[in-house]
């Protein structure tokens, strides 16, 4: 987390920005490594990490006294808390370590305070005035936004969201460990998976499989998208009770959260003899990802990596199209940047990302290979070690 706190701060003197407030629970994790529940599930919820500039100044976390239990968990508390609202607590006889802690937080809980009554007065008594703040502002509502926008009126306040996305895009060691972790659960939980399927399995016993491993590996399911023959032509397809038939292509596109990291990889099996167009095609798309991949090196454009993927795979599926041949990856499952045609977006080193060239034709079905990396100052690295090759049963 100190490292990461550190890649902010120093971005954040680059931007000549003095506060940044987040407000997405994407946002707070990456700037405080904490995740609260509510904040995820329930619109609305607020919940504000206030960063500095300045490296000797620790983060500002504002949050409901019901959301700061699970600060205690935390090896290290993420600066200093701020809590207010109302949330009924007993206190008991046999009280933990942590029962102690979160008790002394109630006692210094703000009970009558707000979320923005108490950001507002924390940037104004502990910062000042004439600054540059950026607010993450996807967390808020139109009239939340300038409503702080127009008391801190002394200072230029900006919408920060993307900047957020551009700071993200460089990941620390302990991201890509991380990282590297959600896809190796996810790809040993796709193995044993891959292991099930057999004439007549129905698609929602092979997602089981694969969650079911995900689950026992300290990992959640963030999605699981299998299809059958012509089902696996749908980009989303859900899992139904659908049987395999001989012959048919099952696509995979698979991925986990570990530590609210994510890992997002694809693979395409076939029960029985693949035919000459299944073979033909699948091997058209693993030459334009790997075009990608040989491509691939701090300073390439994103622009010019969509075009060479998708040259590469047009020479044999002349009909080949796509808006997208490949995203960053973290701590969501679409960081930037996008390898997309309208992108002139450089990729840098240590930016972790997600390269795939799928194929969908209706009443085909669905061909699918994607890899998460690493970019290096020459070339990348492969987090996925799980063969690219068709997987024929």
């Amino acid at each position: 987390m100190d490292e990461r706190l550190a890649h902010i701060k120093g971005e954040m003197q680059k931007r000549d920005i003095d506060i940044l407030i987040a407000t997405t629970p994407e946002n707070v994790t990456y700037t405080t490594g904490f995740r609260s529940v509510t904040h995820q599930m329930l619109k609305g919820t607020l919940i504000f990490s206030v960063i500095s500039k300045d490296k000797k100044i620790p983060p500002v976390m504002i949050l409901p006294i019901g959301e700061a239990d699970r600060l205690f968990d935390m090896n290290k508390l993420p600066g200093e808390i701020l809590t207010f609202g109302n949330f009924n607590f007993v206190p008991g006889e046999k009280l933990t370590p942590k029962d102690k802690r979160y008790l002394k937080q109630i006692e210094n809980n703000k009970w009558k305070e707000n979320a923005f009554d108490i950001l507002l007065s924390t940037v104004k008594e502990r910062y000042g005035e004439n600054l540059r703040i950026g607010i993450d502002e996807r967390g808020l509502t139109y009239s939340e936004y300038n409503l702080i926008k127009e008391k801190l009126s002394e200072s230029e306040v900006f919408e920060a969201f993307n900047i957020f996305k551009e700071i993200r895009t460089i990941k620390t060691k302990e991201e890509i460990k991380k990282i590297k972790t959600s896809v190796k659960i996810t790809e040993e939980a796709l193995l044993k998976t891959i292991e099930s399927i057999k004439e007549s399995v129905e698609e929602v016993e092979l997602q089981k499989i694969f969650e079911k491993e995900l689950i026992e590996n300290n990992a959640l399911p963030a999605f699981t998208l299998i299809g059958f023959g012509a089902n696996g032509a749908y980009p989303n397809a859900k899992p139904s009770n659908r049987k395999l038939k001989k012959g048919e292509l099952v696509r995979f596109d698979l991925g986990c959260t570990y530590e609210c990291y994510y890992s997002d990889i694809a693979r395409t099996a076939i029960v029985g003899t693949p035919s000459e167009k299944q073979q033909k095609y699948y091997a058209a798309i693993v030459e334009g990802q790997q075009e990608i991949l040989d491509n691939i090196r701090d300073g390439a454009i994103a622009s010019e990596l969509f075009d060479i993927g998708v040259k590469t795979v047009k020479k044999t599926i002349k009909e080949y199209e796509r808006h997208h041949v490949g995203h960053g990856i973290g701590i969501e499952v679409y960081d930037y940047p996008i390898l997309a045609p309208w992108n002139t977006m450089k990729l840098k080193e240590d930016m972790t990302m997600c390269i795939e060239t799928p194929f969908y034709e209706f009443g085909f079905g669905g061909l699918q290979i994607e890899d998460e990396i690493v970019v290096t100052k020459n070339g990348y690295k492969m987090l996925t070690s799980i063969d690219r090759d068709l997987f024929v049963l």
